[in-house]
């Protein structure tokens, strides 16, 4: 196997919009419109295999978006109840080509893999297409059987490229899945505040929402690796030891599983036939969002509230074929729906309760925030190592506190600083891929109850230094420093590193900004620098289809730089 270049990386992208805004005064209200357009496209070429070996590439993601939105407010005063009304209508346009296509090494990767991944297996290692003297795994399937069965098993192997599967063509894959979502959504809503007293204060909203998606999708992908499995499960269907199912499914039951991932090389879901074909779905949703919260100020420097909110996130679709749920042993069209494709609407149930305070005075501040929030049907957007699908957890919570303290202890410096305990974690256990061996901690597609969301540090500590330094009469100089400390933190949902080397540890980052300019403000010259100690850490990370390895985003360097800013 040679190690080419890879694949080249480009992306070109257009976005243009407009927007207005107007306004009225009705004497009694006060009325706006907020009216606005935009489009965005974009086309990209990708080496989605992430390393030299040419397994698989993009030739031409095509993605765009047109929106249109219209928003109408109108609001005033009577008496203690300041009162909003509005109404808003969006429209959402979403048409996307997918071109995910095999490489000219493919064919020796996946045999050379499925070969030493199987080689411990009794009997030797097997491979999946006639490039070794080895047998392919389909005829060492067939010594798994009891000996009166295995005339007929092998006769019915053979029958399909003699026992073998047949290589895919450089560039086959797919060739165009187009995909089109409309989303059409409206909402009444209003926000209210009424002062009961001088000291206390009552606020309530609530919003009506409704949502229509409506899905397309004309898909076209070939593959010679995804015809030839298909026939040779057609062809032992009812030749080992069950009626209806043939060696495909048989080699995952006697394998537990384990053989699901090595015949997916030759038939990734990103690319498997059996999804080719014009798909249509639609979807409609209607809730209330809602919130209140009662403010009581002690004294003119100390104010105590609590609330209470009920949030909620649209559902949707994956366009992404991978997206269905489609197995190696996958013949039959008929089992695979849009169904499969959609994703549910979040709820989020959000309870705070706190108190805000100036106890030096106005250039003060000393608040402090309990949170308690359950999210049902949490939306988890995971990369699969193709594209991002987003699948539903039954709960996540999320409970913590937050400290916030401000002061100016001098003409000219300020200081701040912030804590945060959220313990963000799942509620529910959940398997999401069937390609993965049953349910246990070593799942690389499940989420278990009581794990961590990743990106979700338990501590979040940050800081802040401002001076200003008079220079004369008419000029000044500006020092800032600012730092943020996080503990430890997952970058990893699904597929995550099994010993947490894609984690991050805990670490801190500072920045600093000096400036010198005018009283007026009218330009300055500044010198600033971003991760002063050169602090490194994953930004992201994930797992390759299929390579057994990992890929991470590293964070930005040190980097310094300066700014002339003016202003005319």
């Amino acid at each position: 196997m040679t190690v080419t270049p890879g694949r080249g990386y480009g992306e070109r992208t257009l976005e243009h919009g407009i927007s207005a805004q107007l306004d009225w005064d009705l004497g009694f209200g006060h009325l706006t419109s907020i009216t606005a357009d935009r489009s965005w496209r974009s086309v990209r070429n990708q080496d989605i295999d992430f390393n030299k070996i040419d397994i698989s590439y993009r030739d031409g993601l095509r993605v765009g978006f047109q929106n249109f939105s219209e928003e109408l407010r109108l609001q005033g005063d009577a008496g203690p109840l300041n009162w909003l009304v509005g109404a808003y209508y969006g429209d959402e346009k979403l048409r996307q080509t997918d071109t995910i296509r095999v490489g000219t090494q493919v064919n020796f990767y996946t045999s050379f893999a499925v070969l030493g991944g199987t080689a411990a297996l009794p009997g030797g290692g097997g491979e999946l297409y006639n490039f070794t003297p080895a047998n392919s795994i389909y005829q060492w399937a067939v010594g798994a059987l009891p000996g009166p069965l295995q005339p007929a098993a092998i006769a019915a192997v053979n029958s399909i490229g003699g026992g073998y599967l047949t290589p895919n063509s450089t560039g086959q894959g797919q060739q165009a899945d187009n995909w089109n979502v409309q989303t059409r959504n409206w909402a009444v809503f209003t926000h209210d505040e009424f002062n009961i007293t001088d000291r206390l204060q009552l606020t309530v909203g609530a919003r009506y929402n409704s949502e229509t998606k409506d899905l397309g999708a004309d898909l076209n992908a070939t593959g010679n690796s995804c015809a030839s499995l298909h026939a040779m499960e057609n062809a032992t269907i009812g030749k080992f030891g069950s009626p209806t199912t043939g060696v495909v499914t048989f080699l995952d039951t006697i394998s537990g599983g384990a053989l699901s991932s090595t015949q997916n090389l030759a038939c990734n879901p990103a690319v498997n036939t059996i999804s080719n074909g014009l798909w249509s779905g639609s979807s409609d949703e209607s809730f209330w969002t809602y919130m209140a919260s009662l403010s009581y100020h002690l004294n003119d420097s100390t104010m105590v509230y609590a609330g209470y909110s009920r949030g909620y996130k649209a559902g949707g679709y994956n366009v992404d074929r991978s997206g269905f749920s489609v197995l190696p042993s996958t013949i039959n069209p008929a089992d695979l729906n849009t169904g499969q494709l959609h994703f549910d609407p979040e709820f989020t149930n959000s309870y705070e309760i706190g108190f805000r305070s100036s106890p030096f005075g106005r250039g003060s501040t000393f608040n402090v925030t309990g949170f308690y929030e359950q999210i049902n049907d949490y939306q988890l957007n995971a990369f699969n190592g193709f594209n991002f699908l987003t699948h539903n957890v039954p709960r996540v919570i999320s409970d913590g506190v937050e400290v916030e303290a401000s002061m100016r202890p001098m003409e000219g410096l300020s200081l701040s600083a912030g804590v945060t305990y959220n313990d963000a974690h799942y509620d529910s256990t959940v398997r999401f891929s069937p390609l993965t061996a049953p349910l246990g901690a070593a799942d690389p597609n499940a989420v278990f109850a009581g794990e961590t969301l990743s990106f979700a540090p338990k501590y979040v500590v940050t800081g802040g230094i401002t001076y200003e330094l008079p220079l004369g009469s008419n000029y000044h100089a500006m020092f800032y420093l600012d730092g943020r400390y996080n503990t430890e933190y997952r970058t990893q949902t699904l597929n995550r590193e099994p010993t947490g080397r894609t984690d991050n540890g805990a670490y801190a980052i500072f920045n600093a900004r000096v400036g010198v300019g005018p009283r007026n403000d009218n330009w300055s010259v500044e010198f600033w620098a971003r991760n002063l100690t050169d602090e490194f850490y994953y930004i992201g990370a994930f797992s390759p289809p299929l390579q057994n390895s990992y890929v991470i985003y590293p964070s930005e360097p040190r980097t310094v730089g300066f700014e002339l800013r003016g202003h005319w």
